[in-house]
């Protein structure tokens, strides 16, 4: 990922219009989340179609899903062991309108303690994808308030409606120090949030 933004709070003076920002957070999926949700919805869809994803950003080819699923289940695993989601944002935003997007999900599954390295399960590159773009922009979970209602994947995995999320890497650098990576976290929301509010 190329850095291609400079994180700060934009500032309200007309020769500020255009701000452009990538990262990447990493959550946990729990269940009855909405990125649990969304992982068994897409393991739904790419099994019946078979489409073809990649298990590890490192892949250098996409496989079908159900060469994955025999893969995993050879390793005790399946796609419901995905315990950790990185989720790859691109915001940009111009004149005042903010554009969000999610560019990839990387779902992996990591050991409980400190025990143990982290097994790939699947990525999604969005770009490559339609369907499963199409999923993220379009299904969702029910609103508990109204069933009639949803909000889509996409909304709902926003890294600021995520608050178990941590941010790992900004503008393609890899964040390691907890403490930076909290700040920037931060400031990444105060940006959004002029936009949005």
């Amino acid at each position: 990922m190329a850095l291609v933004g400079v994180l700060a709070l934009p500032p309200r003076a007309q020769a500020q219009t255009e701000w452009r920002q990538t990262f990447q957070v990493i959550t946990p999926i729990q269940q009855n989340s909405a990125a649990g949700a969304l992982r068994d919805s897409i393991v739904n869809v790419a099994l019946r179609r078979d489409l073809a994803l990649r298990r590890s950003p490192d892949d250098e080819s996409p496989q079908p899903m159900s060469q994955i699923e025999e893969k995993l289940l050879s390793q005790g695993l399946d796609f419901t062991s995905a315990n950790r989601l990185f989720i790859r944002y691109r915001f940009r935003a111009e004149r005042g309108q903010l554009e969000r997007s999610i560019r990839d999900l990387y779902f992996i599954y990591r050991p409980e303690g400190a025990q143990g390295n982290d097994l790939s399960i699947m990525q999604i590159d969005m770009e490559q994808t339609p369907a499963l773009a199409r999923l993220l922009k379009n299904s969702g979970m029910q609103m508990r308030t109204n069933q009639a209602n949803f909000k889509p994947f996409r909304e709902q995995l926003m890294f600021h409606k995520l608050p178990e999320s941590q941010l790992v890497s900004l503008g393609g650098d890899v964040i390691r120090n907890a403490e930076k990576a909290e700040a920037e976290r931060q400031r990444l929301l105060r940006a959004v949030q002029h936009f949005l509010y």
